[in-house]
């Protein structure tokens, strides 16, 4: 007779615990995690050294207090170099003498020519240029890529979701956080035709 899914035998609960284990969550740690494993253990084995010391837990204190410091400085130089390395959003049509038909065409070359970061921004260009061109936009030279996206958002429902995943690709590609792809460059290329529906 099998025992309820509540109190397991123990072969069945060393089963259940090994599926568990094995999902990936539980093996995917963060740089945070492993910098705090890290510390602590350090501060564990100076602690350990400073107590078998004469007077050591003064010592000990006084090494817990150091490394707390030193950790602290060290995150807050890290927090500070961070934000000074993500800069404004920049405006999408960073040159608008540059017509919708021309984004897209140097959006293609360079989809051709593999470089996928230049066809994603570009991409992207000419879609804010088309509406500006067919008039869904009014013309907004200092627009980011999510100003774009919302109000085109708010025009066309349908792809909506799309325009705002476009806006987010460029502003990551932008700004370092990621590398583009042939099919992100397709997607965005993609939402130009939606966007000219019932325009004259």
């Amino acid at each position: 007779m099998s025992s309820s899914p509540l109190s397991p035998s123990g072969d069945e609960g060393r089963s259940l615990l090994r599926r568990e284990m094995l999902r990936p969550e539980y093996h995917e740690e963060a740089l945070f995690e492993r910098l705090l494993m890290w510390l602590t253990r350090r501060v564990d084995r100076l602690i350990d050294v400073a107590g078998a010391l004469p007077g050591g837990s003064v010592v000990a204190a006084v090494l817990v207090l150091a490394a707390l410091v030193a950790a602290g400085a060290w995150l807050a130089t890290r927090a500070n170099w961070s934000k000074r390395r993500v800069p404004d959003p920049e405006p999408v049509l960073v040159d608008t003498s540059v017509t919708a038909a021309q984004w897209q065409q140097r959006a293609r070359q360079a989809l051709t020519d593999g470089r996928f970061t230049e066809a994603l921004l570009d991409a992207f260009r000419a879609v804010a240029a088309t509406a500006v061109e067919d008039g869904l936009l009014d013309d907004l030279p200092g627009a980011t890529a999510h100003e774009v996206a919302g109000r085109l958002a708010d025009l066309r429902v349908e792809v909506a979701a799309a325009l705002r995943v476009a806006a987010d690709r460029f502003d990551e590609v932008r700004y370092g956080a990621g590398a583009a792809t042939a099919d992100d460059v397709h997607k965005v290329l993609d939402l130009i035709d939606p966007l000219r529906v019932g325009v004259r």
